[in-house]
């Protein structure tokens, strides 16, 4: 009996073990992660790569990262809190996203309310 009990309490660890790494980061640790980085994903919109320039400044492109071909979005970027914000250029509002990270190098980003719009990685360190 003991050991099966053992058993049991060791897939339990093991369980919880492997979503350890699944938490919502805090707004520090997302302006290290990505300021100076390039990330990349996949949104409703399909493959995406963005630039997030330490300066603040962002360039969304969609389906080729080709930095010769011009941003589908551009605008500046920020964190306000545990939230990473983004303005584009050419718009009167922002959207703001909290993000969680799932694994190795591997994230989620969810709007205010709950709802998932993109999953990703950094590719550039």
């Amino acid at each position: 009996m003991r050991s099966a009990g053992a058993g049991v309490l060791f897939a339990i660890v093991v369980v919880f073990a492997g979503k350890a790494d699944e938490r919502f980061l805090a707004g520090s640790e997302i302006r290290s992660l990505i300021a100076g980085q390039v990330t990349t994903g996949f949104s409703d919109r399909g493959r995406f790569w963005t630039e997030w320039h330490a300066d603040g400044s962002y360039c969304n492109r969609l389906l080729v990262n080709d930095p010769d071909l011009p941003c589908f979005a551009r605008g500046r970027w920020r964190i306000d809190g545990d939230l990473r914000c983004a303005k584009p250029t050419t718009a009167t509002w922002q959207y703001c996203r909290r993000i969680q990270r799932t694994g190795p190098n591997a994230y989620r980003s969810f709007t205010t309310d709950g709802a998932l719009t993109e999953t990703w990685s950094v590719i550039s360190r």
